[in-house]
């Protein structure tokens, strides 16, 4: 079993925070980060032009650790995270939303990581979801027993649980050196396609703990603008254009039919946030890329829902779904962000 121990304690940490408009939760974020247990690191808060009270919430604490940069004018998300890493001081690379929370070992257990390798290029981790201040899971990605290895020889599906966990920015850490790249500024996967870049030439670690939590809110998904452009096409789009190469080929059709092509949940997304165009345009994307999902139950389920079910009520009953039954039959997990919220 892979052992994880620092054994070099020259290797420093930024941890990067892009914020807009998040002047309701940035003090409980910043709070997580600086209740650490890992004491030794630099904090960045790059603000994207907020138009609420974000900078003052800021300001307002006072720590030598955290330097604020605030844009003139709102640049995207995918620059603001490039200029994030441009800032950072550190050897690795941290980011964290401006409304999750990190547990207090998140950072030692990070750092550790990338100890276990210098050809470790990123460190992922699983997580849960949580409303308001209640910290009860209402929704968790795949659970992991062991810390896990994974490069671009490793079995396909463990590349596809290093890429799907990478659809939230937060948590996601790089060795600094080799991020010799721009991060994209299409959403969806402004976070996903460096990853996906990362692992084409380095070792990923799967980290087994869940050491962020993600707060459901009002976020960037819930802004109609983001679907102009198909989600699942966007995905596809940007792992066609990472793995380009002739070798990747398998790779590709395996990721495409096996793990963007079963998003249907995804449609219910659409149907609350978007157009009923973008949510037929997307139906279709769904039976192109896997046309065999016209025989999935599930498939169908989501699709029957999504078309049927009038947006106002679909909305109420998401949001009863997972206060009212997730929450009641998901393991309790064990997360301490160091402070009472």
């Amino acid at each position: 079993m892979m052992k994880f121990i620092n054994k070099n304690k020259h290797e420093t940490i930024s941890v990067c925070i892009p914020t807009y408009n998040s002047s309701d939760t940035i003090v409980g974020t910043l709070k997580s980060v600086l209740n650490q247990s890992l004491k030794d690191f630099d904090l960045i808060v790059v603000d994207d032009a907020s138009k609420d009270d974000t900078i003052n919430k800021i300001k307002n604490i006072k720590d030598a650790r955290i330097r604020i940069f605030h844009n003139k004018k709102n640049i995207g998300c995918g620059k603001n995270l490039q200029k994030c890493k441009d800032k950072a001081r550190g050897d690795i690379v941290v980011f964290l939303a401006g409304d999750d929370l990190f547990d207090r070992l998140a950072l030692e257990k990070i750092l550790n990581a990338f100890e276990v390798s210098k050809d470790v290029g990123v460190v992922i981790r699983p997580y849960f979801w949580f409303i308001g201040n209640n910290l009860s899971p209402v929704r968790v990605t795949r659970q992991f027993k062991k810390n896990t290895i994974v490069n671009i020889k490793s079995d396909f599906n463990k590349i596809i649980d290093v890429i799907s966990l990478s659809d939230q920015m937060s948590g996601v850490s790089f060795r600094k050196k080799y991020l010799n790249f721009p991060f994209d500024n299409q959403p969806f996967v402004e976070m996903s396609s460096a990853v996906m870049k990362i692992i084409k030439d380095h070792k990923a670690i799967i980290l087994k703990d869940n050491i962020l939590g993600v707060r459901i809110g009002n976020n960037g998904s819930m802004n109609p603008n983001v679907y102009r452009n198909s989600p699942m096409n966007v995905w596809k789009d940007t792992l066609y254009s990472v793995f380009y190469e002739n070798k990747h080929q398998k790779l590709k059709e395996y990721i495409l039919k096996n793990f963007i092509a079963i998003n249907y949940v995804g449609l219910i997304q659409i149907k609350n946030y978007g157009t009923l165009p973008q949510l037929l345009r997307e139906i279709n994307y769904l039976i192109k890329f896997r046309w065999i999902n016209v025989f999935n139950y599930k498939f169908l389920f989501y699709v029957f829902v999504s078309l049927v079910t009038p947006k106002n009520i679909l909305i109420k009953l998401v949001d009863v779904y997972k206060k009212k039954i997730n929450s009641k039959i998901i393991n309790k997990i064990n997360f301490d962000p160091g402070f009472e919220i």
